[in-house]
């Protein structure tokens, strides 16, 4: 699948003042941050789906290209999966 995203694996860290920053690469290693969520009541939360967004968008598109062959009748569905996939692209 073909993304302009940065390739995961993302990571979570944690600064100093309670940031969850959002990193393409192994902790503990010299990267560079995608995000830093403040530490709010939601923010650890929010960090772990953010930084589950690359393996969750490529399994999102497996699951279309299955469902398109096995299972046409959830057509609207597999509508809906699209708009999410072609909206994490920008496209």
């Amino acid at each position: 699948m073909e993304s302009k995203h940065t390739p995961g694996p993302w990571g979570i860290d944690i600064n100093s003042v309670g940031e969850y920053l959002i990193s393409a690469g192994p902790i503990g290693t010299p990267v560079d941050y995608l995000a830093v969520i403040t530490n709010r009541k939601r923010s650890k939360a929010n960090a772990r789906l953010i930084a589950a967004a690359p393996e969750l968008l490529e399994a999102l598109a497996f699951c279309v290209e299955a469902l398109e062959v096995e299972a046409p009748i959830y057509r609207d569905h597999i509508a809906q999966a699209r708009a999410a996939i072609a909206k994490a692209k920008g496209e």
